[in-house]
């Protein structure tokens, strides 16, 4: 075997995880020099721990990584554990090659740490700091260094920020950061910073995080404009706090808001933003539900994340954002999750303008080879066009009997349909007849 070239092995062991890795690195010393040079091992550095077995292999993977790109991730979250050298030394040591860099840290590491971040990272693309504290309450948040990295790093996109106050003074590195993250403790209040476009001027995604907003009034006429360039705005703090971003910042001129966990005056606050007929999309993701709010009129989203509890019948606020029929009657396209349809189709008015008609083939609708369609009736009397979607990972089955039943019980006209990833199976010659049209695609629609 050691007459094998070393291309050979590299390829055979590139399909190792990095727990085979380091298996096999204790084969031979020819082994583990070929292992630790994939870039499996070395190119994603985590450092969750102060143990000796941990800080070992870190040291390995720095030292294995050269003087190549790495992404390091620390993550000690103990906020009693001992401030060891060799963290600083590996944040040190890799700064000036990390394209992704994360440090998760208790608060008592910011003087040390600090003085590294100064250093310059040209090749950083991805920031995120957490500084950690137990008791929040009256202490004041540390402040970035306006030299931070030294403004080398003008290849920084992204940044989070949690625990941490923004530099005094404009930061060079920040310059062309086009997504931020701001974040305080869910217990505390966040204040809107006013400095916030004059640090990260490029700013087009903006996320705020906290127990709630506090925002001064009035705001500067540079805030109100920076505004105007922002493509997304995605807001969480507690249910009525969430109000605070539709009546005191401009959110109104951002194309597309998500809000995580609001009441139902939020809620009004944010469709009062959307003109004109409404789209509405139900789906029913791995965490949360997504409501989403679009106007047919200026192709502006309100994105509102529910917990997957609030969808479920007699719970606790089930599904009252689609209680005010006033709401659902201007959506003319309803997009709906398959596993949730016998708890929104009830809330629907029979009067609706739904002209057309996407059920959505969610994970937990996917799981049988034959899919079977709801049976409890939706009646759109305006509707044109029935669209049944599978995910982008699946392709699913369904009777052709399913599907013409289905179209019975929402309108017994001729409609046109449309199937994407979604296999009928049986009497095609009767499906196509019972419908306008008929079109078949491998296609995942927006």
């Amino acid at each position: 075997m050691q007459r094998l070239p070393n291309e050979l092995w590299a390829s055979v062991f590139a399909l190792f995880d990095l727990s085979d890795l380091t298996i096999v690195s204790q084969v031979a010393a020819h082994w583990r020099a070929v292992a630790f040079d994939q870039p499996q091992f070395w190119r994603y550095i985590l450092v969750q721990s102060t143990s000796p077995e941990s800080l070992y292999w870190t040291s390995r993977k720095v030292a294995a990584s050269l003087q190549r790109k790495v992404s390091l991730e620390v993550v000690i979250t103990d906020e009693q554990a001992p401030v060891v050298d060799e963290i600083f030394g590996y944040v040190e040591v890799t700064l000036s090659r990390c394209y992704g860099l994360r440090l998760e840290l208790p608060r008592s590491y910011w003087g040390r740490l600090s003085d590294i971040l100064v250093q310059p990272a040209p090749a950083l693309e991805h920031f995120a700091l957490k500084l950690l504290l137990s008791d929040d309450d009256g202490v004041e948040e540390p402040s970035l260094p306006a030299d931070l990295f030294r403004g080398s790093s003008t290849s920084l996109r992204e940044v989070h920020l949690h625990g941490v106050a923004l530099p005094v003074t404009s930061a060079t590195a920040f310059q062309h950061v086009d997504t931020v993250d701001l974040s305080v403790p869910d217990a505390s209040w966040q204040e809107f910073d006013l400095r916030l476009f004059d640090v990260f001027p490029s700013t087009r995604a903006l996320t705020l995080f906290g127990g709630g907003l506090r925002v001064p009034q009035p705001l500067p006429d540079r805030v109100v404009d920076a505004f105007t360039r922002l493509e997304l705005l995605y807001v969480q703090y507690y249910e009525t706090e969430n109000l605070v971003v539709f009546s005191q910042l401009p959110s109104a001129v951002v194309p597309e808001v998500s809000v995580a966990h609001s009441d139902i005056g939020t809620v009004y606050a944010a469709l009062d933003q959307l003109s004109g007929p409404i789209r509405l999309a139900i789906i029913d993701l791995p965490l949360a539900v997504h409501v989403t709010f679009s106007s047919a009129e200026t192709g502006f989203w309100r994105t509102f994340e529910e917990a997957q509890s609030d969808f479920i019948p007699g719970a606790y606020n089930a599904v009252a954002i689609l209680e005010d029929h006033i709401i659902l009657e201007r959506v003319y396209l309803l997009r709906v999750s398959l596993s949730l349809w016998d708890i929104v189709s009830p809330f629907i008015p029979p009067d609706n303008v739904i002209a057309e008609l996407m059920l959505f083939f969610d994970s937990k609708s996917e799981s049988t080879a034959l899919v079977a369609l709801p049976t409890l009736p939706l009646k759109c009397p305006a509707l044109h066009t029935l669209v049944l979607q599978a995910s982008k990972d699946n392709i699913v089955s369904v009777a052709a009997s399913d599907i013409i039943t289905f179209v019975d019980l929402v309108n017994s006209g001729m409609v046109n349909l449309e199937l994407h990833r979604v296999l009928p199976q049986g009497n095609r010659e009767g499906l196509i007849a019972r419908f306008a049209s008929f079109e078949e695609t491998m296609n995942i629609l927006v």
